[in-house]
C-alpha cells in the first residue's frame, strides 16, 4: 500500500510494513519520515500502549 503525507500511520501498520520489508520499526519509522509521512513517537506510543496492559498491583 503506498503513504502520502496525508495517512496516518500507528503502531500496528509500522509492525506490518516492518514485517514485509524484513527490516527493524526504527528503520521503517526513518524511511517514511524522510519524504514527510506523519509518523508518531514509537516511545510514547509504546508507552501509552503498556499503559492500558493490564498489570499487578503495585507495578510489574
Amino acid at each position: 500500500m503506498f503513504l502520502t503525507i496525508d495517512c496516518e500511520v500507528d503502531l500496528y501498520d509500522l509492525i506490518e510494513r516492518s514485517r514485509a520489508m524484513k527490516t527493524s520499526i526504527t528503520r521503517t519509522v526513518q524511511w517514511l519520515r524522510e519524504p514527510g509521512i506523519p509518523v508518531p513517537d514509537l516511545s510514547e506510543t509504546l508507552r501509552s500502549a503498556l499503559g492500558r496492559v493490564p498489570g499487578r498491583v503495585g507495578g510489574i
